[in-house]
């Protein structure tokens, strides 16, 4: 009989409660594997392609297999109206859409953002397509409840690496269009008052925020944060001359 305790790699990697538990190893079949240590064990998913290293009817992923289905269908009928998730469908890609959560969550751990990028990416295109091509509005909704939270993560991700090559600009644009497009679901969907609907919006807002902390000041933020403290303290000469540079600036423009 096989040995398959795995009591030796537990030992040697403890479980610790107060933090998410996730390292990257290389494979037997020397592709990287990403480890999420539970207190009960040990969940292993593949680091590329679908997480549990399946293939579904032979593709990649279920939503690429569905989403060649609607083509097909398309091309057949001449029309998606004839394309519908059925109930095993839905149950398929729901499955799939949990395993890329649990990897996103680890990529994010580890730092990995072009990982919580992509994974959330793939994420984002079952919910379009669910709510596209499912009959019921509570089959759509039990995954789109979820689009907050989801391009949250995908923004966040996308900020911390438009932070890493100073793309302030990038940064700032990806967080107002979110906030945009979340603040446009909770609308649609009547969650404006919800405390649970706005959480995502302020760590939006935070990571505005430090955006706009490690922004490069201009001349003219510069000039204009002087100003307003030299009017403050009553230096009105010094404010004169504050005011000035600010008209030659804006005429230099």
């Amino acid at each position: 009989m096989a040995r398959k305790d795995i009591s030796d790699v537990l030992n040697d990697w403890p479980f610790d409660p107060e933090s998410l538990n996730v390292r990257r190893i290389q494979g037997d079949d020397d592709q990287d594997k990403i480890q999420l240590r539970l207190d009960l064990g040990l969940l292993q998913m593949e680091a590329d392609g679908r997480p549990d290293g399946e293939r579904p009817y032979d593709f990649e992923n279920a939503l690429i297999y569905y989403q060649n289905e609607l083509e097909r269908v398309v091309e057949e009928t001449g029309s998606e109206k004839n394309f519908t998730l059925d109930s095993e469908a839905l149950a398929e890609l729901q499955q799939e859409s949990i395993q890329y959560y649990h990897r996103y969550l680890c990529f994010s751990e580890l730092n990995d953002h072009k990982g919580v990028i992509r994974d959330t990416k793939h994420n984002l295109e079952v919910l379009e397509f669910v709510e596209n091509n499912s009959v019921e509005e509570d089959e759509a909704w039990s995954f789109l409840q979820y689009y907050p939270y989801i391009l949250m993560m995908n923004t966040q991700a996308h900020v911390q690496l438009a932070l890493e090559t100073e793309s302030f600009e990038d940064a700032m644009e990806r967080i107002e269009q979110s906030l945009q497009l979340i603040r446009g679901f909770n609308e649609k969907w009547g969650l404006k008052e919800s405390e649970q609907s706005q959480r995502e919006i302020q760590i939006l807002e935070e990571w505005k925020a430090t955006v706009l902390n490690k922004r490069p000041v201009s001349k003219y933020d510069q000039l204009q944060a002087e100003l307003e403290e030299a009017v403050e303290l009553e230096k009105y000469e010094r404010a004169a001359q504050l005011r000035d540079q600010i008209e030659h600036l804006q005429q230099q423009e």
